[in-house]
């Protein structure tokens, strides 16, 4: 949903699916023989609908993260062309031992492949501006191109320990 504000990606007001109308997903690092555990819900906090990603990340077996991931292309598997807004903005609280945004393009065709940005988190809700600059990239060899996202992923890693991040909105702006 555009407005004057930007894009709005999702406010969790439907638990069946992202305003933009696709569904999250939660994985671990158990896809590549991690030992983590997550799950994920939309739940109520403080009366507002948010995303619970709430679990251990465990470094054991080379893993360590938890995930959960919103697709962002449109119904042709069109990627989003964000081009257009400086970077993500959410509403965020929580504890992990790192917070980030990960990104997918349609340039990013290998399962390691993503642009990685960190997130401060606090115990207190937070608003948060994510600038596209702030992405580096992993295992690409490319700068972000905010004109081709595939997928938006909210991750705990970068340390082992119990995560639990919350986010009540997820936007462009």
């Amino acid at each position: 949903m555009r407005s004057g504000d930007g894009l709005l990606l999702d406010d969790f007001g439907d638990p069946s699916r992202a305003a933009i109308g696709t569904r999250w997903t939660v994985f671990t690092d158990r896809v590549m023989g991690g030992r983590s555990e997550a799950r994920a819900a939309i739940v109520v906090a403080d009366g507002v609908p948010v995303l619970r990603l709430a679990g251990e990340v465990s470094l054991a077996n080379r893993g360590g993260f938890i995930q959960a991931a919103l697709p962002l292309e449109g119904p042709e598997g069109t990627p989003l062309d964000a081009s257009g807004f400086a970077g993500f903005r959410l509403r965020v609280r929580g504890e992990a031992p790192g917070a980030f945004l990960h990104l997918r393009t349609s340039d990013t065709t290998l399962p390691w492949e993503h642009y990685a940005a960190p997130i401060p988190l606090s115990r207190d809700w937070a608003d948060v501006a994510v600038p596209f600059a702030a992405f580096s990239g992993r295992g690409t060899g490319r700068v972000l191109d905010p004109a081709r996202l595939v997928r938006v992923g909210l991750v705990a890693g970068g340390g082992a320990g119990p995560a639990r991040i919350e986010v009540a909105r997820l936007a462009l702006g």
